[in-house]
């Protein structure tokens, strides 16, 4: 008997929709890394999918025109024990996604949320559609924390 191809691994998943608004992506981040706790991550981890899922939901917030500020930005979050993977979904008018990025000199303002999030991340994806762009970000994960010995009310010697 020939392996299927097709692989499948059970995962925890949450969708978040805020307004666009950067007082919001506090709060969206702070269900995220709720979410991820929730899942095992370590502390390491969770730091850095924060700080490149921050990167990404700023941009989505600052880069939006004013139709765009009247539809909510999405972040939809899969956790699996193997990887993490994101997905920001925005309203910009989108961009051009470079072929190099590096990080740019010190007199730049712009251009070191996409290094950041290269840097963080083992994979980065953009996607630019009619209305609606998705930022794909990929952790690969290590093993999952284990809960505490002996768990909630047992005396462990």
């Amino acid at each position: 008997m020939v392996p299927s191809p097709i692989q499948s691994q059970r995962g925890q998943a949450l969708e978040v929709a805020f307004h666009c608004d950067y007082s919001e992506v506090r709060l969206t981040l702070e269900a995220v890394t709720g979410f991820l706790r929730q899942a095992r991550m370590n502390d390491e981890e969770i730091m850095a999918c924060e700080l490149a899922l921050a990167e990404g939901c700023n941009n989505a917030v600052r880069y939006a025109d004013d139709p765009g500020r009247q539809r909510d930005v999405r972040v939809r979050v899969l956790c699996t024990d193997a990887r993490v993977t994101f997905w920001v979904h925005d309203h910009t008018p989108g961009f051009e996604w470079p072929t190099q990025i590096e990080l740019p000199d010190g007199e730049s303002e712009n251009g070191r949320g996409l290094f950041l999030m290269t840097s963080l991340m083992e994979e980065v994806r953009y996607f630019r559609g009619l209305g609606e762009n998705i930022l794909y970000l990929a952790h690969t994960r290590s093993a999952p924390m284990r809960s505490e010995a002996g768990g909630e009310g047992e005396n462990v010697d």
